[in-house]
């Protein structure tokens, strides 16, 4: 058998964890369970040992990137993830190749090297999961001679080979399996559903009970907030209406009246904290003063929390001789929730007291420059300003340019009568400067395709996103039509 690089315990209907096993005490356990957004796991499996983990593959449907899963592979690791489109939450759990991992469920091993195979058995898995209804056959296709059985228990299916012959499913599931025409198990699911048949059905639109941040199950007692369900987003009246997970109530965001610290009494403490620059502090006189090159004061952020391998994010997006302090007090503050999907600008309001002047929701679209940064929220925006519009709520999978923008355009028509506003202004989120504030991913410091780029910067391409602006709101748009981020509060 292959050295195993992690061992797995199966939890049927949760999902797996790992052990850190004897032989790498400073190995980490990783729990993937079922529920958890893609983000989470992503950045976990990202964080920990790139032995244990080395070569992750990552698919999704260009044409239909919400109703397709999207699959997180691990190939040097027998595994493969599947999550929903919409809601970007794990749905599925293979083990696709039992040769590159060791299983284990109860503490018993799945697979004993002593049995003379490197698959599991079928009397060895019966011995662990015990007796169960009879599963499903199906017989084999295109001429082949080899048909699937597919035995289930609640939360978990296994598929085993078995040699196609006339009259195979009158025989009795157990006695079928346990003779020479069956071959050691191939496959592996868990799931959440009683039976592998009903999961089917509704595999990918099913409500998940478990929560998409893993740290709410591996630290239950911890008072981690609870996790943001939708973001429902009310332009004229510049308040965002967060649904959270039962039993805690909603909570509103209103522009220029919630301050910080309402943020994190109820969302906890931000992420990190992104400083805005201002004039004085971008200017190149100042830049001379800090004996620094313009445009690297400040540390390009990482891609995601698992690349700093540290929680010291504060050092990552803000140098400490860029200003004094008075200065740096007296800027506008991006507060980043990468676990709740949003960052949140806060600022000094006329009387000098802080608040929220603006809200940034992402929808984590794979193939977008700041992927995996943050998790996908989902939102609806509710338009009740012209009553031509029928006060629809739009929402976070709906195409821009088919469904969202001819409602945005009949209900701001001051913004319709404008070419650009139809348009869109065009962006590249990877031509930045390497130690700018550009590669944040904020409005106010992308740069136009007229700035250009050489030939490396060109090598970062990853397509041209476009900001549709109207009064209140902001969408960044893939090319796909999917909505990259919705920028809530005025520009």
């Amino acid at each position: 058998m292959a050295d195993m690089s992690v061992t797995w315990n199966i939890h049927p209907g949760t999902g797996i964890t790992a052990e850190e096993g004897d032989e790498r005490p400073d190995a980490s356990p990783l729990s993937i369970s079922l529920g958890a957004s893609v983000q989470s796991i992503l950045s976990a499996i990202k964080k920990d040992d790139e032995d244990r983990f080395p070569s992750i593959d990552l698919s999704w449907s260009q044409q239909d990137q919400f109703g397709r899963p999207i699959v997180l592979s691990l190939p040097k690791n027998g595994v493969r993830l599947q999550f929903d489109g919409a809601d970007q939450r794990l749905r599925l759990i293979e083990i696709t190749d039992f040769t590159k991992l060791s299983l284990k469920y109860s503490g018993s091993e799945l697979v004993k090297e002593s049995e003379g195979s490197t698959s599991p058995l079928f009397k060895r898995v019966y011995r662990l999961f015990g007796a169960s209804f009879p599963g499903e056959y199906m017989a084999p296709v295109d001429g082949k001679l080899v048909g699937t059985y597919v035995l289930g228990w609640p939360g978990v299916a296994i598929s085993f080979p078995v040699e196609h012959a006339v009259g195979l499913q009158e025989k009795d599931h157990v006695a079928l399996l346990g003779s020479r025409v069956t071959s050691p198990a191939d496959k592996l699911a868990i799931f959440e559903s009683k039976t592998w048949k009903d999961a089917r059905q509704q595999l990918f639109i099913s409500v998940v009970s478990g929560p998409r941040n893993s740290a709410l199950i591996s630290r239950p007692f911890d008072k981690l907030p609870n996790e943001i369900e939708v973001a429902h987003i009310n332009p004229s009246e510049r308040e965002i209406v967060l649904s959270r997970r039962a039993p805690s109530p909603f909570f509103v965001i209103r522009l220029g009246v919630t301050t910080p610290q309402d943020l994190i009494t109820e969302l906890g403490a931000p992420d990190t904290k992104f400083k805005m620059k201002t004039p004085a502090h971008d200017a190149p006189a100042n830049a001379k003063k800090n004996g620094v090159r313009r445009g690297s004061e400040v540390k390009p952020p990482p891609s995601s929390y698992s690349s700093t391998k540290t929680d010291t994010f504060d050092t990552d997006f803000d140098s400490a001789d860029a200003e004094d302090d008075d200065d740096r007090q007296h800027r506008d503050t991006y507060l980043c929730y990468f676990s709740h999907g949003m960052d949140i600008l806060v600022g000094a309001a006329d009387d000098g007291h802080l608040m929220v002047k603006r809200v940034v929701i992402h929808g984590n679209l794979p193939g977008s420059a700041a992927f995996n940064r943050h998790r996908r929220l989902r939102w609806t925006v509710k338009l009740d300003i012209d009553s031509a519009v029928d006060d629809r709520d739009l929402h976070s999978e709906a195409h821009f340019e088919k469904d969202i923008k001819p409602e945005l355009l009949t209900a701001y028509p001051e913004a319709a009568r404008d070419t650009q506003t139809a348009m869109g202004r065009v962006i590249n989120r990877c031509w930045d400067d390497s130690g700018s504030e550009s590669s944040f991913f904020l409005p106010d410091q992308d740069r136009s395709l007229a700035d250009g780029g050489d030939g490396e910067q060109e090598g970062k391409w990853l397509g041209n996103m476009r900001l549709f602006q109207f009064p209140g709101l902001m969408f960044e748009v893939g090319k796909t039509g999917g909505v990259v981020a919705v920028y809530v509060g005025d520009a």
